[in-house]
């Protein structure tokens, strides 16, 4: 990723990195979708798995990582972020799982939750700070 890709940004001498784009986009449910009577047909259970390995150029500080940790689990799927620094490497890896082709209308809340979080983790930003 370069600055022109829009992902990056300057920040005086810092840069701020849109991390959560990586994964491309997420589903933002509007309140309308909030409430569902249909049930949820999908082709098929599936699960996408993404490793983000970012290098931290020398004289940088990772401020931010709260955020790239998180689980959402439950019976219709999951979202799960794991952000570690491994020497001058943020390693992020995001696992979103459909557990079901199908689910009953009553367990649109219970997927909404984890599509959440999800869409949560797209708007996320890492701040390098010079040091």
């Amino acid at each position: 990723m370069t600055l022109k890709d829009g992902y990056i940004k300057k920040a005086g001498k810092n840069l701020i990195i849109e991390i959560g784009k990586f994964i491309g986009g997420q589903v933002e449910l509007e309140k309308k979708e909030r409430e569902r009577t249909v049930d949820v047909y999908l082709d098929h259970a599936k699960t996408y798995i993404y490793e983000i390995n970012l290098e931290i150029p020398a004289g940088y500080t990772v401020k931010g990582m709260d955020a790239l940790n998180n689980s959402v689990d439950n019976a219709t799927g999951n979202f799960i972020t794991t952000a570690v620094i491994d020497g001058n490497v943020l390693k992020v890896k995001t696992i979103k799982t459909y557990k079901s082709n199908y689910l009953k209308s009553e367990q649109w809340n219970d997927m909404a939750l984890w599509l959440d979080a999800a869409f949560a983790f797209n708007q996320a930003k890492v701040l390098l700070e010079k040091q």
